[in-house]
Order: structure tokens, then sequence, then C-alpha cells
């Protein structure tokens, strides 16, 4: 089959889609043809002439998230997503096939709202290419939501987590070469993005991703991470890595085994990575300092004990004060990432957040303000109890814990703690946000 994927997030700086290129190889595994048409990159104007081109069998389109998830400002990409897939029919008969992270949230009302025929719930690059040999029994493969045509119903098909990393892909579908041209006002930089593990085994009350990745921690093998990265620098385009597990030491072992393995084949490397105050020492971040890590991004969310508590979180204040002490301590670059609004926030709270963290010497900060309320979540759960909504799939729409109180006492609070803080950016209304 010939199969023509769309990345339809247009929003730049553009990134590679690291899950669509992950399918996309493993349809070619498969014995397909596909190709990859990113908005990004391409301009949507130019869609109808590429598929018309490229004559495809099936269309696979990626959505990555719902919305933005900001309290201020948001953006539903549903709107969007349903008048590209009307578009797509006028001149495409064939099956649209739905997938990505933002699709697997509330797949059957995606489906049912933007009308696309199937949708694929978790790892596209496992289960997209059994549909495409199962299209005439699509109820045969394992986490795939359809659509009827004629009657409009949506059915699921049973559901299953993966327990095993899928076989090694080379990842060559993707030009990188075309993303790094983005970053060439900084000459010399570049960006490639890595996974290392997939899966999350936290229970955060606000976050809905291990129910989308599986709450199973699947480990790469060290040393097939380190090929992969062998593979990107000898295309002689890339500098700088972003490792994009959900967190890259939420198992401190395998994480201090990647960086061990970079060390032991001397690769001279920078990369980031998002990381948690959980589970972490002295040892690991020096570690990670000395494997080429330029920019620690630390998931703190709050400095106060009672929101931590609220967020469902396995650590607390002093443990978020130990590890800003220890990245100053190594002069390790790092930004703190805070998230407001969310249970037994207050002012006060705010306030105990900023007088933990405001002395932190090499700390940058990004901050939200506001806390979007995802499906299958115990804030979910308990906005149903409250009353706050009848139904997840309500949730389709941008819903926020404690909106107004969020934005009438919550932000103002941020605003005059954090507001004068030049190496801090926060995201609010237009005229309010500010980035130095």
């Amino acid at each position: 089959m010939r199969v023509f994927f769309i990345n339809g997030n247009p929003y730049k700086p553009a990134v590679p889609p690291i899950g669509l290129e992950y399918v996309c190889e493993a349809t070619l595994n498969a014995g397909h043809e596909a190709t990859i048409y990113d908005f990004s990159l391409m301009e949507e104007t130019g869609l109808e002439t590429a598929v018309r081109t490229f004559s495809p069998d099936v269309i696979g389109i990626t959505l990555r998230n719902m919305d933005t998830g900001h309290l201020f400002n948001n953006v539903s990409y549903i709107p969007e997503l349903k008048k590209l897939i009307a578009g797509i029919k006028i001149y495409f008969k064939g099956p649209i096939v739905l997938g990505g992270a933002g699709f697997s949230l509330l797949p059957e009302e995606i489906l049912r709202t933007v009308e696309a025929d199937y949708g694929v719930i978790g790892e596209g690059d496992v289960y997209f290419p059994q549909l495409l040999e199962n299209l005439s029994h699509p109820e045969n493969v394992p986490n795939i939501v359809i659509r009827n045509r004629t009657t409009q119903t949506i059915t699921a098909t049973k559901k299953e987590t993966l327990k095993h990393c899928p076989p090694q892909l080379k990842r060559g579908t993707v030009d990188h070469s075309n993303y790094y041209k983005m970053f060439s006002k900084y000459p010399g930089h570049s960006l490639a993005n890595i996974q290392t593990k997939r899966g999350c085994n936290k229970s955060c009350t606000y976050c809905a991703e291990p129910d989308v990745i599986g709450r199973t921690i699947i480990k790469r093998d060290p040393n097939d991470i380190v090929s992969e990265i062998k593979e990107f620098i000898k295309k002689g385009i890339v500098d700088q890595f972003f490792f994009v597990d959900s967190e890259f030491n939420v198992c401190p072992d395998h994480a201090a085994e990647v960086c061990e393995a970079l060390l032991a084949n001397n690769i001279q490397i920078r990369w980031s990575c998002y990381l948690t105050p959980e589970n972490t020492d002295k040892r690991l971040i020096s570690l990670m300092n000395r494997a080429g890590c330029e920019n620690m991004f630390w998931s703190m969310e709050s400095a106060s004990d009672p929101v931590l508590q609220g967020l469902g979180k396995n650590y607390n204040a002093a443990d978020v004060m130990r590890i800003t002490n220890t990245c100053d301590e190594l002069n390790q670059t790092y930004t703190i990432l805070l998230m407001f609004g969310g249970p037994d926030e207050t002012e006060h709270t705010v306030k105990e957040t900023w007088e933990n963290l405001r002395n932190a010497k090499n700390a940058n900060f990004g901050i939200v303000t506001g806390v979007r309320i995802y499906p299958s979540t115990q804030m979910a759960q308990t906005a149903l109890k409250d009353g706050i909504i009848a139904s997840e799939n309500e949730l389709l729409a941008p819903t926020f814990y404690r909106k107004e109180y969020t934005i009438n006492v919550i932000f103002p609070a941020v605003e005059k703690h954090f507001g004068s803080m030049k190496n801090c950016v926060i995201l609010g209304p237009e005229r309010k946000t500010k980035f130095n």
C-alpha cells in the first residue's frame, strides 16, 4: 500500500515529528510505500497537489496535542483537524487514520467529531502496520477505534499495552537537515530528538500520559541509543540532542547507564532532557554533566509540600531545593518548570515556592499558570464528582481546574513574586506574557 502521512501542526519552530517518523519507518519496514507531509515545513496550500501526485491508498494524520494546554489564549486543535479532514475528503476517498498522543487521550470522541475512519491508540509504530494488513477486518487489531461511514457508530477493539520495545528503527524517512535550517540564526547549533525509553509509572493527579504511553517502562539498550546518535552525527548536521522521555531519570539506573555509554564511546555531544527531582542524587547529576548534559529541565511544578501532595508527587519541597543546590554546586545550567493553580494552591503556596527557589543561582524559570484537566486522570474524577463536568467526553474542550480562582487570585500572585525575575518566562495573557 501507499501511505501518505500528515503532521498538521504548522507552528514554529519546526520540530522533527519523532513519533510520526517511527510510524513511517515501521510502515516502510512492513513492505509499504510511505511519505510525510509536514505543515511546519511545507505550505498547507500544497497538500492537495502532493496527495494527488503520491496517489496514496491510505492517509494517516498525527495529533500530538488536543490544544495548547494554556489557561490564557488557549487554542483547540480539533476544529483545525476537522477542517483539514473535510478538505482532504473532497479529493481523496480512501480511509483516513488518526494517531498521536493527543488523539489517544479521547480517541472515540475525537474520531466522532472530526469524522475520520480509523484511529490508532498508543504505539502507532506497532499497531498502524497491523491495521494496514487488516483493513478488511480492523476489529482483529488491538488499540483501534473504527467509525462506520454509514451508521456513524464508533467501536473500539481490545486495548493492550506494550511489554517490550519495538524493533530498532533507522529513522531515515525524515530529512532532519530541513528542520535544522530553522536554527540557522544560531550558526553551528542544531537539535535532534532521541527516545531512551517508553512508558511512565507515576501517578500524578493531572497527567494522562501513563494511560497514553503505558505504565510499564520499556527501556532501550544504551548501546542502541548510542548507535542512533552516531548515525545522526555521521550526517554532519547535528551537535545537540534532546532526550524526549517523559522524564529521563524516572529510572535512575537506566539514566546512568545511558550516560556511561556516551562516555565509554567518547560521544562528544551536548544534550538536554526533562527530569524529576524524585530518586536523583548528586552522583547522577554529576554523571549527566560529564556526559554532556548542557541544560537540565526539571519538572518540579512547585516547591510547596501541600501543592506537591495534591499533584500526586512522590517528592517534597526539600527534594526540590536539594536538586537546585546540587546543580548550583556543580555549576550546571538548569531550568525549573513550575505549574501553578493545582489542588491546594493558594497565594501563600505561591509565595512559599518563590521563597524556596528565588536564590537558585544558575536557574532559569518556565512558568505555566492553570492546570488543564485531562481524561483518565484523578483530577478528571474529581471534576466529575464535583459536577464540573458530566462526562469525560466534555474534556475535548479545554477545561481547567479552578479556572476563575486561578485567573483572579493565583496568576496575580505569580506575577507579584516572579514577575520581576529576568531569568523567568511566565505564560499568561498576551499583554502580560514576558520573554526575557
